[in-house]
């Protein structure tokens, strides 16, 4: 808690833990995305992460939780993505997903990417 003099000689207290926790993204508040991959043949995975990289057909990129809506084509590469274990993001189990193409859409921490798999 950090106590701050305002103009009228009032204190203002601002609690930097809370502000942090709104910067970083407040993972314990149940902020994170629900990620499904899907293929023709099965569900690949289903559940809760805090990031998540694709292999774009322009370039990787990732997606964090609070991320603009967006559909993309997806070319032959690799997902990597954290999957939440309990209350800390950063304890998290790291997943790797390769694909042969396919598309993704993010949408209000709602992530759904349908994608070939090699049948090796």
């Amino acid at each position: 808690m950090t106590n701050v003099m305002g103009n009228d000689n009032s204190t203002i207290q601002s609690n930097s833990s809370t502000l942090r926790g709104e910067l970083e993204g407040d993972f314990r508040g149940g902020l994170s995305l629900h990620l499904q991959i899907l293929s023709p043949e099965k569900r690949l995975f289903d559940g809760q992460v805090s990031k998540i990289s694709f292999p774009g057909t322009k370039g990787r990129f990732t997606v964090l939780p609070r991320h603009a809506a967006l559909i993309s084509s997806l070319d032959k590469g690799v997902i990597n993505f954290s999957e939440v274990k309990g209350d800390n993001p950063h304890e998290g189990v790291e997943h790797i997903q390769p694909i042969l193409r396919g598309f993704v859409e993010v949408n209000n921490n709602e992530v759904v990417a349908c994608v070939e798999i090699s049948e090796e």
